[in-house]
């Protein structure tokens, strides 16, 4: 484990191993790291240096001889934290130049029962709690919809309190137990039967489309495409 810790903060299998022998074995001359860690002496002076501008060994002498030892292992949470900064910094740079809006749609496709489960799962990972999902039902209402929902996306839609907004048939409306959090209106029987056994989804800056026929689903990503398609939506809900 602390092996790969080291290795996480940019360090050499090398320099990791000179640090640890450090560690274990405490003061030591160049001779005495090459024997210790079986590094090559030139290699041990070339990465001496490095492990020092990181602040993790320092030098000192012992009579004529150049000895080292390692910095306390508490340097490497300050040198986490660094990173974590630096992390967050690059983070806010790449957003602030990122636009959604400018972007061209992006488009993404899922294939089979899985793959509509993964795509209800990143939805429920996608959305912040209590913001409102757009939904067009036309599933046929004998169509097995459990094996497209994991156990994390029930929980997570609960927990979140996502409020679901859904268009529907009468048919499935009738069939659906009333829940919190969720609320329908029915497509009238004398209009469409409307059971396409197709469901398309707008959420966020996304608009999914998933065809139970084929088991395949296609996912648009681009913000004027799923507020406009929201409009339609908030406009058909408020008709029926």
């Amino acid at each position: 484990m602390p092996h790969t810790v080291l290795e996480h903060l940019g360090l050499s299998s090398e320099e990791v191993r000179i640090y640890e022998s450090l560690i274990t074995n405490g003061t030591q001359s160049v001779t005495e790291i090459a024997r210790s860690t079986g590094i090559h002496r030139p290699t041990v002076y070339k990465l001496l240096p490095r492990l020092r501008e990181k602040g993790l060994v320092r030098a000192g002498a012992r009579g004529k001889r150049q000895i080292f030892y390692a910095e306390s292992p508490q340097v490497l949470a300050d040198l986490y934290a660094q990173m974590g900064d630096d992390i967050g910094t690059a983070i806010r740079d790449l957003t602030s130049r990122y636009s959604v809006d400018s972007c061209k749609p992006q488009i993404w496709c899922y294939e089979g029962a899985k793959g509509i489960r993964d795509l209800n799962d990143q939805i429920l990972r996608y959305l912040k709690p209590g913001e409102t999902l757009y939904r067009y039902s036309s599933r046929q209402w004998n169509t097995d919809t459990k094996k497209y929902y994991s156990d994390f996306a029930r929980t997570e839609r609960d927990r979140k309190e996502i409020q679901r907004v859904v268009i529907t048939s009468e048919d499935l409306q009738y069939r659906k137990t009333p829940k919190l959090n969720r609320t329908s209106k029915a497509i009238p029987k004398g209009y469409d039967l409307f059971d396409d056994n197709i469901t398309k989804i707008i959420f966020r800056n996304r608009v999914a489309y998933i065809d139970f026929n084929t088991e395949t689903a296609v996912v648009i990503r681009n913000k004027k495409i799923a507020e406009f398609e929201r409009k339609i939506f908030t406009l058909l809900y408020s008709k029926l």
